[in-house]
């Protein structure tokens, strides 16, 4: 007997019934408890009776039991036949009346309960441990166990629930589009549940993408949380109403191409016209009109927050307890999470980089699979894709098995050439339900803030077009 806290008797009578006799039920039951939970001789009586369901795949049933335990019942001299023999037959009296799902939430019941005095034991630990992130851990432990919900009462779905109808279209469709037409098109977005990665060469605008992707999620009214590694807060935000307002830095008119269609939305011609923008970060009012502005928009800007935190500092941990903080404060539950980026968090330093940002990926995508967000991480290339003409899955920076998590893979390619004409294109590299390996134009405006401003798939005599002069 281990040092866990036992069930009580007749509990242990109970569950012991159901895993000897419930064809089905006594299955899941075999499952869901430790055999350490069991005192004698009701410990030995379990682990026969559950060895023998994952041998023969079946209960030993009221046939069966009595052949478990020969090697006591057999020996007149066993001093645990007659123990024996009066728990066997309390468990055929009770199987003829047995309500099995009272029991199975009872078991439940049980090991939610041990978690939490587990928990209460482990956070105390850690507090008197002392040391840094002493509070924002033992904030996880508590919150961890607070949500746990057994989950081995739910046996899954079967193919003839009529529910599965709904999932056969809503699996075509994303649950935040980010505004860019061919990707809409192919319903290439955020998904819940699933991680969306933007790789880039450093210094291309993977913050503005992420901006982007708030801006596009928060007007379709998700509530977005916006987690920055590498900028503080009051350099976030004015990025944001940047992209809201089309604010510019500077009053000096600049070239800005704009895209020529046909009849059938196809790209004929990308004059880079020059533009001068109406709302300046340097005019006098520029505060009272932007203030004027988000009163309009009202409380739908509370679906957005932006917390920043040192580079290097954050730890999975943190990021739970920051996303607790924001239930527990302001019952602010994300639908989106933001984070730049991944490489910039805590890792530790005793472990590979390669394997701790591997790892680090994967529980960020269970964390939006236990929460039910969708993930926006951009990723940074290597020196090999900064050369490339077009970035493919393989040029991420450090390890690979980034890519093989992530569900959805954008690439960002621009050369200098396109860059002076606010021209960019998107690789999609990778799509877990849709179709990928395509390339897709897209213009561009950072003076105000606009990561895309309009988006058309790739021309076929795009090298052609690009290379235009600007018009007054």
């Amino acid at each position: 007997m281990s040092d866990k806290v036992a069930l009580s008797t007749s509990l242990q009578e109970s569950v012991l019934t159901l895993i000897c006799m419930d064809e089905d039920k006594g299955g899941i039951a075999a499952n869901l408890v430790d055999t350490d939970l069991f005192e004698p001789p009701y410990d030995d009586i379990a682990k026969r009776a559950i060895a023998y369901r994952r041998k023969f795949k079946k209960a030993p049933g009221q046939a069966h039991i009595d052949d478990l335990f020969d090697h006591v019942l057999s020996n007149p001299k066993n001093k645990r036949k007659t123990l024996y023999q009066h728990v066997l037959s309390a468990m055929l009296e009770l199987s003829k009346n047995l309500n099995a799902d009272f029991i199975l939430s009872r078991v439940s019941d049980f090991t939610e309960e041990q978690s939490l005095k587990a928990a209460i034991y482990e956070s105390a630990e850690r507090f008197e441990r002392g040391g840094e992130d002493t509070k924002a851990d033992v904030r996880v432990i508590l919150d961890k166990a607070m949500r746990l919900r057994p989950q081995t009462l739910d046996t899954g779905m079967f193919l003839s629930d009529q529910a599965s109808v709904e999932y056969l279209t809503r699996s075509l469709t994303a649950d935040f589009y980010l505004d860019i037409g061919p990707l809409d098109q192919k319903h290439v977005g955020l998904v819940r549940k699933e991680t969306f990665s933007f790789l880039a060469p450093p210094g291309t605008g993977k913050t503005w993408s992420c901006i982007h992707a708030g801006v596009k999620a928060l007007q379709q009214g998700a509530k977005v949380a916006h987690a920055s590694l590498e900028m503080q807060n009051e350099r976030v935000m004015p990025r944001y109403l940047q992209r809201l307002f089309a604010i510019a830095k500077d009053s000096e008119k600049y070239r800005r191409t704009e895209f020529e269609t046909d009849e059938l939305g196809r790209v004929t011609g990308l004059p880079a016209k020059f533009f001068k923008p109406k709302l300046l970060m340097e005019q006098d009012n520029i505060e009272r009109i932007v203030r004027r502005k988000m009163s309009a928009l009202g409380s739908r800007l509370d679906r957005l927050v932006v917390k920043s935190f040192p580079t290097g500092s954050l730890t999975m941990n943190g990021l739970r307890a920051w996303l607790d903080g924001l239930e527990r404060t302001h019952q602010f539950i994300p639908d989106v999470l933001i984070l730049d980026y991944p490489k910039l968090m805590h890792l530790d330093r005793k472990q590979d980089l390669r394997i701790g940002l591997g790892l680090m990926m994967e529980e960020l995508r269970g964390l939006g699979v236990e929460r039910n967000f969708a993930g926006y991480y951009p990723l940074q290339s290597n020196r090999e894709g900064s050369r490339s003409r077009i970035l493919k899955g393989d040029q991420v920076g450090e390890d690979y098995s980034l890519i093989q998590t992530t569900d959805n893979l954008i690439t960002y390619n621009q050369t200098e050439a396109e860059k002076e004409l606010g021209l960019a294109r998107l690789y999609v590299a990778k799509a877990r339900n849709n179709a990928d390996g395509f390339s897709i134009l897209i213009t561009q405006d950072y003076n105000t803030g606009q990561f895309v401003r309009s988006s058309a798939r790739m021309p076929t005599d795009y090298e052609r077009m690009f290379k235009k002069e600007p018009v007054e």
